[in-house]
């Protein structure tokens, strides 16, 4: 598995080039076969006024298209989960 930490990533490239090395991640890994999970803060309007942000939505269509096997959430967007798992649910038509 690989993991693109995408906060991380961001403090050590800076935000103009982390779009970029995602990508690259993401491709690399798809390449070599690994599974890849994406880490951010995807759910950060949840905690503030229960509903996703426009930056949760580009951010979690990025993990798509990346094709990211598993998303890590924030530990504060998941509290409490039913919202959360419910919003999410709504946006990508489940």
């Amino acid at each position: 598995m690989v993991t693109a930490a995408r906060g991380d990533l961001a403090l050590a490239i800076g935000r103009r080039r982390l779009a970029h090395a995602v990508r690259m991640i993401a491709e690399e890994a798809a390449t070599a076969g690994k599974a890849l999970i994406a880490t951010t803060d995807y759910a950060s309007g949840m905690v503030t006024d229960g509903k996703l942000s426009r930056q949760n939505k580009i951010d979690i269509r990025a993990a798509l298209r990346h094709r990211a096997a598993y998303i890590m959430f924030n530990e504060t967007a998941l509290t409490p989960p039913l919202p959360l798992l419910s919003a999410m649910s709504k946006y990508l038509g489940d």
